[in-house]
């Protein structure tokens, strides 16, 4: 009985995680991804629910940091994509171990043009490409659909920096990136601010104990329609005068919505419609 055995191998992108260096101005512009919150070259990588875009959104942008070597320039520049497909090997052996066959198999949940992102190509989304005139570091964005899948499963987009008439190609390690797409909600890094050893990272004092219900009433209350994510939180946790003021206004919108739903003969909002020991509630 032949026994098959699957190696992943991921094709698209080869790159490890060692600093990748951009290459030295020589008379030509070169780009490649950065990472700016760890301020390093290298594979990038993202994270983005469409949960923190609030309800009735259905497209939204994420940034990748990019990072340049020439002269500045006094007119926008474009940074090229393309979509780059990840693969395994896939290798068959028959009962004494030697191997009788191989074939590559494309991995599954790989977003799909028009379905989960807007193609590099389309007007709206080429626009986001640009890195703005006399930048050195910028920003470029890509435009994702909120398609019913991500509800239920993760789709990653693997894009890859090619030449374009702006710029080379910076280091090859440097030059991919992996957006991994989402419409589902967990708990964000920095829900609980407060470190020790029986510190319970689900259960903030600003915040109370952390549920998806809570945490997608917080983001369809805040004013500003902030994301309430992990980049957000960091943030938010070095102005603690700031939470105690969302804290409260979190309070004040979750009585005004639980006497909507007691004036419509329903229950208080939580996690759980079937547990009355999931009543959403902010600490007092």
């Amino acid at each position: 009985m032949k026994n098959v055995i699957c190696f992943i191998c991921f094709v698209a992108f080869t790159c490890g995680c060692e600093k990748a260096e951009i290459p030295t101005y020589e008379g030509r512009e070169y780009v490649q991804f950065y990472d700016n919150e760890n301020e390093n070259y290298g594979k990038l990588e993202k994270i983005f629910s469409f949960r923190y875009s609030g309800t009735g959104v259905y497209i939204d942008t994420v940034f990748l940091d990019v990072i340049i070597s020439g002269p500045r320039a006094d007119y926008d520049r474009k940074v090229v994509l393309k979509q780059v497909k990840e693969y395994n090997f896939e290798f068959e052996y028959d009962e004494e171990g030697v191997r009788t066959d191989s074939a590559l198999i494309e991995v599954g949940n790989q977003a799909i043009p028009n379905v989960h992102y807007v193609p590099f190509d389309d007007p709206g989304a080429e626009k986001l490409l640009y890195v703005k005139k006399g930048e050195v570091k910028g920003k470029i964005g890509i435009l994702l659909r909120r398609d019913v899948s991500l509800m239920s499963e993760n789709f990653n987009l693997n894009v890859e920096i090619v030449p374009g008439d702006d710029f080379l190609v910076g280091d090859i390690r440097a030059t991919k990136a992996v957006v991994t797409i989402s419409d589902q909600l967990t708990r964000p890094e920095g829900w609980n601010d407060v470190s020790g050893p029986n510190t319970k990272p689900n259960q903030s004092l600003y915040w109370g104990v952390y549920g998806p219900v809570k945490h997608q009433f917080m983001i369809d209350h805040s004013p500003a329609g902030e994301r309430w994510d992990s980049d957000f939180l960091k943030e938010l946790n070095l102005d603690k005068g700031k939470m105690l003021w969302y804290a409260s206004l979190f309070t004040r919108e979750l009585n005004k919505v639980n006497q909507e739903r007691a004036d419509q003969g329903m229950g208080p909002l939580m996690e759980d419609p079937d547990d009355p020991n999931t009543v959403i509630e902010f600490p007092k």
